[in-house]
């Protein structure tokens, strides 16, 4: 117990030392500063370039250091003070306690299935945007890619999967989005549930078979995080509405 109240006290004190130092960077009294953004790999290639030129034109003496992981490892990062701001799909639910969230934008989630793996009796409509929707019910058999534990697509399948009433049997873990429309696309292996920005991204994305599998669009939130005891000073601040701006 001592020793878990020594480490929370440590952490404690670091945090407001952060804090502080963010706080004379504001003023002109401290060195160069740094914002640390814990993201998601792959997510990271699809949103960086989309926004880092607009914030260093801005604050050209502010860095801006990537964590790339998984969201359970971005999480542990915030936690213990050693990632600012992570950028993360989930449910203010999802995150500790101690953490507060700013929504970024709202992105679409799709199924994708090799050529002739979802047969015609599988089809419920077809939506006005072109996009079938299937019976997830009926589709309990199939081989699926979903992936590993610590990425949050992993908790959002389990969560489609137990909506529907099912676990699959026959399953495939992988590390990536792009490995799994890979493996579905070239290898036939399964059906993958990805987002929209693994979609836009993947190199042969006309070829995708894209599938709805609900009747309204589903989504998952893209959240800007960081704990609710963080000062965000004006670079800080600027990021994260540079970032909404950027994707809505």
């Amino acid at each position: 117990y001592a020793g878990q109240l020594y480490v929370d006290t440590a952490r404690d004190i670091l945090a407001r030392m952060d804090n502080l130092k963010r706080q004379l960077t504001e003023v002109g009294v401290g060195e160069k500063g740094q914002i640390t953004i814990g993201i998601p790999t792959e997510r990271a290639g699809y949103m960086i370039p989309k926004f880092i030129g607009r914030f260093h034109e801005l604050y050209p003496e502010m860095d801006l250091k990537l964590q790339e992981t998984r969201s359970k490892e971005i999480i542990s990062g915030i936690d213990k003070g050693r990632i600012l701001l992570g950028i993360l799909p989930g449910r203010e639910e999802d995150y500790p306690a101690n953490m507060t969230c700013e929504l970024i934008y709202k992105e679409k989630i799709f199924m994708t299935a090799p050529e002739g793996m979802i047969r015609p009796e599988m089809i419920i409509r077809v939506h006005e945007d072109g996009i079938p929707q299937v019976d997830l019910k009926k589709m309990k058999h199939l081989p699926y890619l979903i992936m590993q534990q610590g990425h949050y697509s992993r908790k959002k399948t389990d969560r489609i999967f137990k909506k529907a009433g099912f676990v699959p049997k026959n399953v495939t873990e992988v590390s990536s989005n792009m490995t799994a429309l890979s493996l579905s696309l070239n290898a036939g292996l399964g059906v993958a549930i990805v987002p929209d920005r693994a979609v836009e991204s993947f190199a042969d994305k006309d070829r995708l078979k894209i599938y709805r599998y609900s009747d309204e669009q589903d989504t998952w939130d893209i959240n800007a995080v960081y704990k609710k005891d963080t000062y965000l000073g004006k670079a800080e601040r600027a990021l994260i509405d540079i970032i909404k701006d950027t994707f809505n």
